[in-house]
């Protein structure tokens, strides 16, 4: 695209070679996926300039709701949370994330947090019920070798169109899982 400004470097964010501080580090369901998310913080903060943003966002995805109840809603985050937990990423990292920058030596965070909220008659429904579909798709080796459920029982193939019509069935919402972010400025 002709930009002079912009790099790309592939590799663990937290354990980079030193190099021009950076005004802002931010990452979105990052921290979930270290097995000691703090002193991922930490390897990170270090990028920044002083007086540099550290922003993340993480999610807790034990916090999803249909109302009324939808089974194959519940069903998914059922298997996705337990597939997490058993490859090693932590589903509720949001509500670890203060705690994370205080052990991090970080000033602590501002905090805000988001749901979403979705009627049975939204437009994005379909697109939504499509992103779960994928998201089990990427965890399958997960689900399958732990039993969490069978390839039968989940149908990828037709996972978003059961999905979309069992929520708009219940002719309710849906409440998505709470989205924490958390930011500070890093100390001068």
């Amino acid at each position: 695209m002709g930009y002079s400004n912009v790099t790309f470097v592939q590799g663990d964010p937290a354990e980079m070679p030193g190099q021009e501080p950076f005004d802002a580090v931010v990452g979105r369901f990052v921290l979930m996926y270290y097995p000691n998310p703090a002193e991922a913080l930490r390897g990170l903060a270090r990028h920044v300039r002083p007086g540099g943003v550290i922003v993340f966002q993480e999610s807790d995805n034990t916090g999803a709701r249909a109302f009324p109840p939808v089974p194959l809603f519940e069903r998914f985050f059922e298997i996705t949370v337990r597939a997490h937990e058993l490859s090693g990423s932590d589903p509720r990292m949001a509500l670890k994330l203060y705690p994370a920058f205080i052990a991090a030596g970080l000033p602590a965070p501002s905090m805000e947090v988001h749901v979403g909220i979705m009627g049975f008659q939204d437009p994005y429904l379909d697109p939504l019920s499509y992103f779960f579909a994928q998201s089990l798709r990427s965890l399958m080796p997960t689900i399958l070798k732990h039993g969490l459920a069978t390839e039968e029982e989940l149908s990828l193939e037709t996972f978003a169109q059961r999905l979309a019509a069992a929520l708009r069935e219940a002719r309710g919402i849906l409440m998505s899982p709470p989205f924490v972010g958390a930011w500070t400025r890093r100390a001068a």
